[in-house]
């Protein structure tokens, strides 16, 4: 008996070996991805500001909802006050950061085993696949196997290094790790919609409830950016072409309700009405003035004041940053200012006469910004010191009118400074460690091959949502490089998903994977 249960340990043993050589390089990235952020922690003990940063922290002092933007990123940083530390709002973020790379990984593993499984009950299921007994012990299901499938040969050496590949860029990115620093709602955002793409795909099915923790993961992306909104209808989508289950769908579609509309109800108790923002108008005008020419738009009187037809020959910067941020904004001269309901009235009947008189432009306009980001290196959109924001400075300073919020909120960790010789190494790192731009077009052209081959496949959910969000922006509001950083790793998921659900042609014979499995 001895003898018998020792030869039964061999194939267990030699699995667990074959999944730690599988494993290894995506763990040997993680390490690299946590030092690199160690360093720039260090480096860097306090966060980056930006332009919207003081928005953020206003409201993460005494929480309210902004007519700008929403609150969710604020919220986070009401609930990491008590620290009264901006180390503490750094770490947090390169933790999220870390746990999307992970996501990402572990949603290509879990498609590629279950595939696995797949492919062995098919197999055993096929007449005279089974000739006779096999000699020596049989092994029994793997891991985390569906109960009563016959197990097909384990996710492999291939499987780990792909999907190490497509994690790669959201953890060793120079430009992720800085964005990471910055007083911004990205990270956060970026996270918040991986995990609610991933966490779908890690399962073979999902029970009803599973919707309940979805749909909130689905809200609160959506009350940090609105943009989580057209992921929701997205996951939605794939559910009921998938048949998840109605009950599935349904519990999902409550928990996003109950969340918009406890947003909302704050907002309405606020601002006066029922709304995650007030600036749809504002932002659209934004994108408008690309291409407005009121010679053709001939707007009425009262739209007047909002033509700038020289914004798009303004050099140096973008013509949806001029008409909002610069001094010559209309909006400075409008009551209640960029953040008001009056502003944001006129700028949306602007912004949509604009449209119906000039609709080629608008989509000349917003094609021109889908494909700005698909270049070997960065432009200066929408204007350099914007994307001077996105690495890590020489110099810092906090911004005048942050300096009190700044200090009530990290009384010790308000200045920012650098550290050597850390920050030396990571400005040292961001020189060489760029993911272009021209990878995110090709990882979706991969990941188109998937949705053709497998419209209701896996690879439709991460393409989309990747599509949507790449898109979205340059629709609804402009271009600008931050607006990549969730595009990059679904995209990759998306083009890594399509080499797991690859055609059966393309993979090693049933023997030959039969084999590999105990070696």
């Amino acid at each position: 008996m001895t003898a018998i249960a020792s030869r039964a340990r061999i194939p267990d043993a030699a699995v667990s070996r074959r999944h730690l050589r599988a494993h290894l390089p995506f763990l040997i990235l993680l390490l690299a991805a946590i030092a690199l952020r160690v360093v720039a922690t260090l480096g860097y003990p306090s966060v980056f500001w930006f332009g919207d940063s003081n928005g953020y922290l206003t409201r993460g002092l005494v929480p309210a909802p902004s007519p700008l933007r929403p609150a969710g990123y604020s919220l986070l940083l009401w609930l990491l006050k008590p620290f009264h530390s901006f180390t503490v709002v750094v770490a947090v973020q390169h933790a999220l950061g870390l746990l999307t790379g992970a996501l990402v990984y572990a949603a290509i593993w879990r498609v590629s085993r279950r595939r696995a499984e797949k492919t062995g009950s098919e197999s055993a299921r096929t007449p005279g696949s089974a000739p006779g007994p096999t000699p020596g012990p049989t092994p029994g299901p793997t891991p985390g196997s569906a109960p009563g499938r016959t197990p097909g040969p384990a996710p492999g050496f291939a499987t780990g290094l792909v999907a190490t590949l497509a994690a790669a860029p959201c953890l060793l990115d120079v430009h992720q790790l800085a964005l990471e620093q910055l007083l911004m709602s990205d990270t956060l955002f970026v996270f918040l919609i991986v995990a609610a793409v991933t966490v779908p795909l890690c399962f073979a099915s999902l029970p009803w409830w599973a919707g309940i923790p979805l749909g909130l993961i689905l809200g609160a992306a959506s009350i940090t950016r609105t943009l989580g909104l057209a992921v929701a209808a997205i996951l939605v989508a794939w559910f009921l072409v998938r048949r998840a289950g109605l009950r599935l769908v349904a519990s999902t579609l409550a928990a996003l309700a109950l969340a918009l509309a406890a947003y909302a109800g704050w907002y309405h108790s606020a601002r006066g009405q029922f709304a995650l923002t007030g600036s749809n108008g504002i932002f659209l005008y934004n994108r408008t003035a690309a291409f407005a020419d009121c010679r053709i738009i001939k707007p009425p009187a009262r739209l007047q004041r909002l033509c700038r037809d020289d914004a798009a020959h303004r050099p140096g910067v973008a013509p949806g940053f001029y008409v909002l941020w610069s001094k010559d904004s209309p909006f400075r001269h409008i009551g209640g200012g960029i953040g008001g309901a009056r502003a944001n009235e006129l700028a949306g009947d602007f912004a949509k006469a604009a449209i119906k008189a000039q609709p080629g432009d608008y989509v000349r306009v917003v094609a021109e910004d889908v494909v700005r980001g698909f270049t070997w290196h960065r432009g200066t959109y929408p204007t350099r010191g914007t994307v001077r924001s996105y690495h890590f400075p020489g110099k810092m300073k906090i911004p005048a009118e942050a300096r009190a919020n700044a200090g009530a909120y990290a009384p010790g960790s308000a200045s920012p400074h650098r550290v050597e010789p850390f920050a030396s190494w990571i400005r040292t790192y961001q020189r060489v460690a760029v993911w272009p731009g021209i990878f995110i077009a090709v990882a979706l052209l991969i990941g188109l091959v998937g949705v053709i081959r497998r419209r209701r496949g896996t690879v439709t959910l991460p393409w989309l949502a990747a599509l949507a969000l790449l898109v979205g922006p340059p629709v609804v509001a402009d271009f600008d490089y931050r607006y990549l950083l969730p595009v990059v790793p679904l995209s990759l998921l998306a083009a890594a998903l399509t080499w797991v659900e690859r055609p059966a042609k393309w993979r090693m014979s049933r023997s030959e994977a039969a084999r590999s499995s105990y070696t």
